[in-house]
């Protein structure tokens, strides 16, 4: 090679080793100064963000005035019950009745869940609800009076008189229930007590009605 060949050469390999490094010191990222430190949102996290919880949404309060602290309870001067016990309950001074239809407590047709009852009515429901007069059905004060079925249910540690068990050692008795029941089936009518000597113990039982 020349010396003007490799002078050339030479120039050019100078050249590119300076753009070289311009281009270096460019690609570099730039440092801020000043300013206090900020926290950054980032446009696609890698790490999934927990939302805080929304509050739930309520209903706005009804215009119906509050209950007053002086609200009159007259005696117990109503009743309920089915037929095998009656209790008698309070109600607030003015309070309507209104009718509950349930599953279990069913209502005569046409009545209606929320149907305002007469006195008479009223009275013949196994499951009422009272309100004060004129107040919106929904977001409201009321009183809703249930009568349970109180039909004695088997309890495997009910207390018997060992001496009433040794006179009677294979002894039955009915079981009270009412007339009518929500749903059909075969219930329990009789509960019996039987003696049993080899495994030194007695086995109490409910026996449903033969089928017909």
């Amino acid at each position: 090679m020349s010396r003007r060949g490799l002078l050339v050469a030479l120039l050019c390999g100078v050249l590119g080793l300076g753009l070289g490094m311009i281009a270096a010191y460019a690609a570099q990222p730039s440092s801020s100064t000043g300013g206090s430190a900020i926290p950054i949102s980032g446009v696609s996290p890698s790490v999934p963000i927990d939302e805080p919880p929304k509050p739930p949404k309520t209903a706005k309060d009804i215009t119906y005035p509050p209950l007053s602290p002086d609200l009159n309870l007259p005696l117990p001067d109503r009743t309920i019950g089915n037929d095998l016990a009656t209790w008698t309950y309070h109600v607030p001074q003015g309070w309507v009745p209104y009718a509950v239809c349930t599953v279990l407590a069913e209502c005569p047709p046409p009545m209606q869940t929320d149907d305002l009852l007469t006195q008479q009515q009223a009275a013949q429901q196994t499951e009422i609800r009272f309100r004060p007069p004129h107040e919106p059905l929904e977001g409201g004060y009321s009183l809703r009076v249930k009568a349970l079925d109180n039909t004695q249910q088997f309890d495997t540690e009910q207390m018997v008189a060992l001496d009433f068990l040794q006179s009677r050692p294979n002894a039955c008795a009915p079981i009270k229930s009412p007339p009518s029941v929500a749903v059909s089936g075969y219930y329990p009518t009789q509960r019996c007590v039987k003696s049993v000597p080899a495994m030194g113990e007695r086995q109490a039982t409910d026996r449903p009605p033969s089928p017909p």
